[in-house]
């Protein structure tokens, strides 16, 4: 990655260049190397990308610069992205891949009406949906998240019914629909309606990745039911190796109501160098925008914040992370 970003990478049709720059400077600053990377990091633009250095004190020597692209509450960022990626969609409107990164842009800024407004002659091409398949597929997924921002959830799960009906058999990708689809349900606090989605979920076509979400909706749904048995058989087989999707453990154990293991696996994650930006993302505050937060999330994300404010967790944060207030909505940038 430093060799590729010191030769001036422009990245390919698929992904940007951003995530080069960001590894190589994150090695850079780990051979304290500090000016060079400095001078690398003016080539991120993503406002992602930039948020994991702006929260992670390992970077705190280059903060000011990265603030300089980013400004201090993620904003500068957040437009940057939006300008770059109307500007791809505009030149190439067929495209279900720019348009789904476009559509990521407009709900990321706050904008969750005008991405619905700029999907929908797409979508409504259904048998151009089908026929073009997995990019537009992602599509209709991220279509079906933007209507339950602005509260038209029921037209949001028709959507994701009329992609699952579609089956993994001839399109091995709805799997990834498939436990979307039963993730909405229960977030909304239909869980018998998730149970029985989670139930219908095909695992063979599922990653181990996969499986760990699906035992997680299923197990988190049951709990709430009362079922708490059954509940204890599901979520068995998520503690056989919980590192294997470490956030739908995390999730299933908010859901148990066990803050204590929940403390645990924070202080563990915050202590894992590869992968602490994530948890770190956890202590980020947004905008209260008018987004609509499904029900059940409320609620996980009160017993999530009490696990934050515990005296062991606000302690080890400090020392690896700072907390920003980012101008963007919450439903996006401080989501559990």
């Amino acid at each position: 990655a430093i060799a590729l970003s010191k030769a001036g990478y422009k990245g390919n049709k698929n992904s940007g260049a951003d995530w080069v720059y960001q590894i190589a400077v994150k090695a850079l600053i780990g051979k304290n190397e500090t000016e060079t990377a400095k001078s690398l990091s003016v080539n991120i633009n993503d406002s992602a990308l930039l948020l994991e250095l702006l929260i992670d004190r390992r970077y705190e020597a280059i903060w000011p610069v990265v603030e300089e692209r980013s400004g201090k509450n993620l904003r500068k960022a957040i437009e940057a992205d939006l300008l770059r990626t109307q500007k791809e969609y505009e030149a190439a409107p067929d495209d279900y891949k720019l348009l789904l990164w476009y559509m990521q842009s407009l709900r990321a800024a706050g904008q969750s009406q005008e991405a619905i407004k700029v999907a929908k002659p797409m979508l409504d091409e259904w048998s151009k949906v089908v026929a073009t398949g997995k990019d537009a597929f992602w599509v209709a997924n991220a279509y079906a998240y933007t209507l339950i921002d602005v509260g038209q959830f029921d037209k949001a799960m028709e959507l994701m019914r009329k992609i699952n009906s579609l089956g993994p058999e001839d399109f091995p990708s709805i799997i990834n629909m498939s436990i979307n689809h039963a993730m909405m349900l229960m977030e909304n606090g239909s869980f018998e309606k998730a149970v029985s989605a989670a139930e219908a979920i095909d695992l063979d076509y599922a990653s181990t990745y996969g499986k760990m979400f699906v035992w997680s909706v299923k197990s988190c749904s049951l709990y709430q039911l009362g079922r708490n048995e059954d509940a204890e058989v599901i979520f068995g087989k998520m503690t056989e190796d919980p590192e294997e999707n470490e956030n739908a453990y995390l999730l299933a154990v908010l859901c148990k109501h066990d803050l204590d293991q929940a403390e645990t696996l924070i202080i563990e994650r915050l202590n894992d160098k590869d992968n602490r930006s994530e948890t770190l993302s956890l202590f980020q505050r947004a905008n209260s925008s008018g987004h609509i937060i499904p029900q059940f999330i409320e609620k996980l994300k009160v017993r999530m914040d009490e696990v934050l404010k515990r005296e062991a967790v606000k302690s080890d944060f400090f020392s690896k992370g700072r907390s920003i207030y980012i101008d963007g909505p919450d439903v996006v940038w401080s989501y559990l």
